[in-house]
């Protein structure tokens, strides 16, 4: 584990520096989100917060952009997976995992990847321990 939490505070570091780190995304989602260290789950909620959501923009979709015409982007495939994780931390047991994530996710601006979260998320404010 901490050479995972050595390894995701760099990488981190570095996409907070500019550095486009997007092989790294999967190996993230591979080995660290399904993990029960509470500092491994919050480093993967920071690096949620910093790792590109969307496919990079084509040349044509940039040439519309410039021009003034808004232009869909598309989530990238690997974001359904971490949907999936993000999902199975609001309906853990451990309260202190579900409070952890619904702070998280006060501050993911992202319909895409909120939207199939909604009936969770209801669901855990409405638990009967208050800390959720």
């Amino acid at each position: 584990p901490n050479v995972k939490k050595h390894a995701l505070k760099a990488a981190i570091m570095a996409m907070l520096g500019g550095e486009p780190m997007p092989r790294i995304l999967m190996q993230v989602i591979r080995f660290c989100i399904n993990s029960d260290d509470k500092q491994l789950k919050k480093l993967c909620m920071l690096y949620w917060e910093v790792v590109p959501k969307y496919q990079e923009l084509t040349g044509e979709e940039m040439l519309q952009q410039a021009a003034g015409n808004p232009v869909s982007r598309k989530l990238l495939p690997e974001m359904i997976l971490v949907c999936n994780a993000l999902m199975n931390d609001l309906n853990h047991p451990n309260e202190y995992v579900r409070g952890s994530m619904l702070r998280f996710l006060c501050k993911v601006k992202d319909e895409e990847i909120l939207g199939p979260l909604i009936p969770s998320i209801k669901s855990c404010l409405t638990h009967r321990h208050s800390y959720v």
